[in-house]
């Protein structure tokens, strides 16, 4: 049987924040927006575990972001992977490389305290990128971890938590 070359393994290993899969995602905002007719609409983008990551990216790359959010977010692979003594993501973008381009940008991450794949140490690490003048902030939540508590509180923490 052959392989779909999209789905190839290295996408959800080394390559899972490539140029490739960020520019797919940046496509797929920009004709989503279309066909809802949000052309000119603002985006809060929001993302969990390695979809802040992802998020965080497209942040990065386009000018019609209003703010971002970020749940139990990697967003330090390099980080992320040491932590873990896991393979580099070697052909993958890095958001924490990316952070100062949207260092202005009105961002939350949340983050659990006792998150063991994601420990909040990742989010703090990349709000220092950020630098003085970031519009970012950190909120570490007792009691919640990588998986626990976030889809039962989501729409609390939406309301609380989102960027303004």
């Amino acid at each position: 049987r052959e392989q779909d070359p999209a789905c190839a393994p290295r996408y959800w290993s080394t390559h899972r924040y490539s140029e490739e899969v960020i520019a797919a995602m940046d496509r797929a905002i920009d004709r989503l927006k279309v066909v809802l007719g949000m052309e000119g609409s603002r985006l809060l983008l929001i993302g969990y575990s390695g979809g802040g990551q992802v998020a965080a990216l497209l942040a990065a790359r386009r000018n019609d972001v209003a703010g971002l959010l970020t749940v139990a977010a990697n967003l330090d692979h390099a980080a992320w992977t040491a932590y873990h003594d896991d393979t580099p993501l070697t052909g993958s973008l890095n958001a924490a490389v990316e952070a100062p381009r949207i260092a202005r940008l009105p961002q939350r991450h949340l983050a659990g305290e006792e998150d063991e794949v994601v420990p909040p140490a990742i989010a703090f690490a990349y709000a220092r990128r950020l630098g003085p003048k970031g519009g970012s902030t950190v909120t570490i939540l007792p009691g919640f971890d990588h998986r626990c508590c976030w889809i039962r509180e989501w729409p609390a923490l939406l309301e609380r938590y989102q960027p303004r």
